[in-house]
């Protein structure tokens, strides 16, 4: 028994330790680089997917006044000036477009301005947990509706 300890408790137990310590590093180090990119990853999906969703939403629309041969509203473009967390910004972005949407199709002239600024004027929308509310900047309407927006942290 004394000759165990003498073994556990000289050179190998520091070299033990060591190890262990080192093994610990690299797991966190690891963990840290892969949780970075899974990050980006999921951000990128996000953002893919808001932009099929508006893709689909503009084809349907296109398709039920391709008919028409009139100047409609082809496209929607959403410019928001907001300083946090990126993926916040593509949820409000893809909350707006879904406000939009149902102006997508839809002959330009027939379409009233102040109301369409009026749909998220001074709108409080909620992400993740954290509520913004939202400003138009301009808005401008020919064939793509563009809208700029300030989105500022409600308190």
């Amino acid at each position: 028994m004394d000759g165990m300890r003498k073994i556990f408790s000289g050179p190998l137990l520091v070299f033990m330790t060591g190890g262990l310590l080192g093994m610990i590093t690299g797991a966190v180090a690891l963990n840290i680089l892969v949780s970075y990119r899974l990050d980006r990853h999921h951000q990128e999906i996000k953002n893919l997917q808001n932009m099929l969703m508006e893709k689909e939403i503009k084809l349907s629309k296109l398709e039920e006044s391709i008919n028409k041969n009139k100047f409609v509203i082809k496209d929607i473009e959403i410019m928001i000036h907001h300083e946090a967390d990126e993926l916040d910004k593509i949820e409000l972005e893809k909350a707006v477009r879904k406000k939009y949407s149902s102006l997508v199709g839809r002959e330009v002239k027939s379409v009233d301005m102040d109301l369409a600024a009026e749909i998220i004027e001074n709108r409080i929308m909620k992400v993740q947990q954290t509520e913004y509310q939202l400003k138009v900047r301009r808005i401008f309407l020919s064939e793509v509706l563009k809208i700029w927006i300030d989105a500022s942290k409600v308190n």
